[in-house]
């Protein structure tokens, strides 16, 4: 469709060449979404997603771990039709693995559990699902689930799994 070639020429001259995640300055998110608005009314819609979504990479590639937090909700609670199951728990790891927030860490949780059901990735899922739930203090259902992601990993690939699963066990930190 139009909407398949004009989305992506948008996002990299209007707005990729605006933002610098490896700079010192932060976007005007809102003026700079209203510039592109005014010049694609008709794409009102996509240019907030794509401005909602760019402010999750942007902090993601900076490690702003104080803002990403925010950005990645706000995109999940506006979007989340668009969100595969990857991107959920890619986002619920990140938070997981770098805030914490309780409301950040239960709102990644709930994110993780909808990936559950999903086919790829299983073991990546479970396993995301059961570190939330071992960093909000829920270990023994914690390693419930991280025993699952070892289960639906080939038995050759299961050393980070069974090391995350040794940690639980003995109380220690696994991110």
């Amino acid at each position: 469709t139009r909407d398949d070639i004009v989305m992506p020429i948008i996002a990299r001259e209007d707005i990729y060449t605006k933002i610098h995640p490896t700079g010192s300055v932060v976007p005007n998110w809102d003026s700079l979404q209203q510039v592109i608005i005014t010049a694609y009314p008709q794409k009102q819609n996509e240019v907030e997603r794509m401005i909602c979504w760019t402010k999750v990479i942007f902090y993601q590639a900076r490690q702003d771990w104080k803002n990403y937090p925010a950005a990645a909700t706000a995109y999940i609670e506006r979007y989340s039709q668009f969100a595969a199951p990857e991107t959920l728990n890619d986002v619920a790891m990140l938070i997981g693995e770098n805030v914490q927030d309780k409301m950040y860490l239960n709102k990644a949780l709930e994110w993780s559990k909808k990936t559950l059901s999903a086919t790829e990735n299983k073991n990546a899922n479970l396993s995301t699902y059961a570190g939330l739930l071992y960093k909000l203090g829920n270990k023994q259902q914690a390693i419930i689930y991280q025993q699952k992601a070892i289960d639906a990993t080939p038995e050759t690939d299961r050393y980070n799994f069974n090391e995350v699963m040794d940690k639980m066990k003995k109380g220690q930190k696994i991110w």
